[in-house]
């Protein structure tokens, strides 16, 4: 399913998802914005996979779940956690910057300051699609996955190119393989694994 998700992906964010979303367009910080090779793969993925449930560890300012929900027509429950270590406040703003931009009345938004790292027990409730761009440690990443691998269908990981990132990943996939029905690598601009279980 995932490797036929670009014929969904759009050749630029701005031109799919409010604007207003990404507050920090304009700034030393929208590299990964512009770059037309990152926010569109979570669009077509999202697009693809059309969920109604959603999970995120490591919102920061909403972004990336800003982008799922604009794909998803049939969206009805999000939830965040973020430790806030990157951004003081950032689910505070992430939730003003969704409701502001994106989100619909039908939309179940729950955002939490949360530290997954020290969750033993999964978000309650089974998602269609999870992101995690959280602790990006090998433990951090391996225990992020280790969290929500019996609670969703599709995980989609951020900065696969970054090394430490990468040996969480791949030390999950090895341990796990049995139940992973396909994992795909993207070429995005910080390289993202999918997992499908």
């Amino acid at each position: 399913m995932i490797k036929s998700c670009s014929v969904d992906k759009p050749a630029n964010i701005l031109d799919v998802v409010n604007q207003k979303l990404f507050i920090e367009l304009n700034t030393a910080h929208d590299e990964y914005i512009k770059c037309c090779n990152y926010y569109e793969w979570y669009y077509s993925i999202a697009k693809r996979v059309n969920p109604k449930s959603y999970f995120e560890i490591g919102v920061r300012l909403g972004y990336s779940m800003g982008v799922v929900i604009s794909a998803s027509p049939n969206m009805e429950y999000v939830e965040g956690w973020d430790n806030e270590s990157y951004t003081p406040n950032s689910i505070q703003m992430a939730e003003k910057n969704i409701r502001d931009t994106v989100i619909t009345d039908k939309i179940t938004l729950n955002l939490l300051h949360k530290d997954s790292q020290l969750e033993k027990t999964p978000p309650s409730g089974f998602f269609d699609l999870v992101h995690i761009d959280g602790d990006h440690r090998p433990e951090g990443v391996y225990h992020d996955i280790c969290l929500v691998m019996g609670c969703c269908r599709i995980c989609m990981i951020d900065d696969y190119y970054n090394t430490d990132t990468a040996k969480g990943i791949n030390k999950f996939i090895k341990d796990h393989s049995a139940i992973i029905k396909n994992s795909t690598t993207i070429d995005t601009v910080r390289g993202m694994c999918v997992l499908e279980f």
